[in-house]
Order: C-alpha cells, then structure tokens, then sequence
C-alpha cells in the first residue's frame, strides 16, 4: 500500500510540474545498494610529492609557500604549490571554468587540468559576480568603513551556493583520488577604522554572515572548515589584527607573520583527505531504472548522478521529494480524496531533473542541499520516462533515509 500511495503523489507531482499525463506505473525492480570501496591513500614515502593549490583573493596571499614549506616538514614528502591567490577573480569567474573548461583568464582556463593533479586544495572567492537580483549582495561599504546595505544571510544565497558548486566541480575532478580539501572564511583586519566610524557591530554581523555562508558551501561535502575570523579575530570578533603583525602596512593583506600563522592553523588540522558523501548512482537501461549507493544520506544533503543508456527517443527524468515534518502516508491519502491537482505545500518537492535523449548515452551529475526542507523525514525519489505524447511511466520511488540534524 506504501509504494502504490507514493506513486499516485509522484504522479500528481509530474503533471503538476510537467503538464503531461501519466500512464500506468511500472513496478520498480530490486534496488542493489553496493558497499563504498575502500579509497586510495595519499602518496607517501621517499619520492612522493604532492601538488598544493590555493584558490582564493588576495586574503591568503604569502600562505601557500608557508604551508608548502610546513608540509614538507610534518610529512616528508615534495610540495609543489600553485598559486591562484588573486584579488582580481571571482567565485563565478571559477566555477564557470572550471565547469565549461574555458574562461578569457587562461590561467583559469588552465586550472581544471591542474586539479586533477592536486592533492591539496583551499578554496576562498570574492562575490563580485555571485549576485541574485532578488537578494544583491554587497559588503563594499565596509571596507570604506561605512554600514553595510545588503550583508544580510540571505544575501550570500548565489555566492553559497557558486562555493558549493565549485567544491563539487573540485572533487569530480579528483574522479575518487583521495584529496585534502579545506574551506577557510574571511578575517577582518579593520576592526579600529570600524570602531572608529561606529559601524563595528554592523560590519562584524556582516563578516559573521560570511563566515556561516562559507561554512555552509562545505558542508555538504564534508569539509573541514577554519575560521580565520575566529582565529585572527578571538571568539567575539573584536581583536584587531594589525596589533598582532598579522596585517601589511597596507592596513588588509596578510604579512609573513599572518601568512604563517594562517599556514600553521591549516597544518594544525592534520592532512587526512576529505571523504565526500557517497553518490547516488542511477541508472535507466532496457526500459528499468536501478540505483546502486548508500540508502542513507547526511542531513539536509542528496548527490546523485544518474545515466540514461536507451535507445529509444524521449525524455528522462528523476524527481526528489519530502514531506513536511508531522506530515505521514495518511496525509496523502486524505489529500488523494479531495480530488485536488495541486499538491499542498507540505509535499516538498525537492529537485526535478530531465534529459531528453534521441537514443544513446546521456549523463547527469546532481548535488543537492536543502536544509531546512524538512526534519530527518525519508527523502523518496522516483525516476520517470515521457514518450513523445506526453505519457509518464514511472518507475519507484525509492525510499532513503534522511539523517536528523
């Protein structure tokens, strides 16, 4: 009864968001999760070498040949480090090279062929062109130390989520080898000017949203992360920097003492590489849909890629959903008999992804995070075919746990 409830929901959700009808529904074949393979380890030993990129502002200038020299003394091995700290890219200027291979920067243009080789990488961007007309995001003033206009958390919602999707273009990359990645926030370095102007609780509120919305880019690839804020800062934010010879002349950059004692924060959390949720892989073949993976996902996170190997035209596609904390099977059969085509908001539609295919095969990569979306409930996600009259055959859902926050 569970499954036949969740396909009339599915159903209901297509036509809704397609405009198509729905055909009868396929039952959905066995899934086969399959267990991680062990991943492969860092070199090591006598001859081994590991190649160091920064990819960032100017806020880490100096760090990389620290922390390259560092390396080499906790571990033995060669370091080569590629410097990408730049005052003059921006988080999208990356994301789009290094998801396009190409950018009129050709050392951006270069930096996905460099990845692929790099055993280390930090990554921390500027905002420029991360900008959503409905929440622009703007943290100039403060660096003329004047009150911020729109610094508030729903700001960083496009420069989130660039972060986020240029650690997911980063870890593609590696394709499994094991890779040390850390995230790092911003400090501030004008603590006296803003005390001075009296915009330092509005500008400290400010470098704070950053700080969370650094965070919250790493985290669903569980990345460990450092504040620099924190660190450079102390824990209310309100030490200056510059006091400590942390800060240039220049009154923002990093000196040779902040460069170091930034590479000795990032040496401080040791080198294991980071181990990325693992992959929901699903697969349309000889007219079935299957998946192999895990059957748990980490909270408020679901990556899943998914490969169409048909031969007849049409269009495919995977739909993700949850329900509204309190919200349970009965709900849906109580709404099934109102007789209503929309959906009600407690049915949370998380993703829609489709492909049309005139035969062969197509590939499709997904990271989602929807915190806040829901409470620990299952996440069900369904898998469905359009042929060109428009009919659905769905097959699933299938049902993954959602772990609690």
């Amino acid at each position: 009864m569970r499954s036949h409830k969740l396909l009339s929901v599915v159903a209901l959700l297509l036509i809704v968001v397609l405009g198509a009808c729905a055909a009868p529904a396929v039952p959905p074949p066995s899934p086969t999760p399959t267990p991680s393979p062990t991943p492969p380890e860092l070199p090591s030993g006598p001859g081994a070498v590991w190649q160091l990129v920064i990819i960032s502002d100017s806020s880490l200038w100096g760090v990389g040949e620290a922390l390259a020299d560092r390396i080499e003394k906790d571990t033995g091995v060669t370091v080569e480090y590629v410097d990408y700290a730049s005052g003059a890219v921006s988080a999208r200027d990356v994301l789009d090279a290094l998801q396009t291979g190409k950018s009129p920067n050709l050392g951006l243009e270069k930096l996905p062929g460099i990845l692929k080789d790099s055993e280390y990488v930090i990554v921390f961007l500027n905002y420029w062109d991360s900008i959503d007309a409905g929440h622009p995001l703007d943290m100039d003033q403060c660096f003329m130390h004047q009150p911020p206009v729109n610094c508030d958390p729903e700001n960083f919602g496009q420069w989130t989520a660039d972060m986020s999707g240029i650690w997911g273009e980063v870890i593609k990359l590696r394709t499994g080898q094991p890779t040390i990645l850390r995230a790092v926030d911003l400090y501030n370095p004008l603590v006296q000017p803003w005390k001075d102007s009296g915009v330092f609780e509005d500008c400290t509120q400010c470098w704070e949203n950053i700080s969370d919305a650094a965070r919250l880019a790493a985290e669903p690839y569980n990345i460990p992360f450092l504040s620099r804020l924190d660190m450079m800062n102390g824990v209310n934010h309100a030490e200056d920097p510059r006091l400590k010879g942390f800060i240039l002349e220049d009154g923002e950059h990093p000196s040779e003492l902040g460069a170091q004692y930034m590479a000795d924060l990032l040496a401080g959390m040791g080198y294991d590489p980071v181990v990325p949720p693992e992959e929901l892989k699903i697969v349309f073949s000889g007219g079935t849909c299957n998946y192999t993976g895990p059957s748990k996902f980490p909270y408020g996170q679901l990556r899943y890629s998914w490969r169409i190997d048909e031969n007849d035209p049409a269009q495919y596609g995977v739909i993700s959903f949850s329900l509204a904390e309190g919200k349970t099977l009965d709900d849906f059969q109580d709404w099934e008999k109102t007789g209503e085509m929309q959906p009600p908001e407690w049915v949370i539609t998380l993703a829609i992804d489709d492909m049309h295919t005139a035969g062969g095969s197509s590939t499709l990569s997904k990271d989602l995070t929807f915190n806040g979306k829901y409470k620990g409930d299952p996440v069900y996600v369904a898998c469905y075919r359009t042929d060109k009259s428009g009919n659905i055959n769905i097959l699933g859902p299938f049902t993954f746990t959602a772990e609690s926050e």
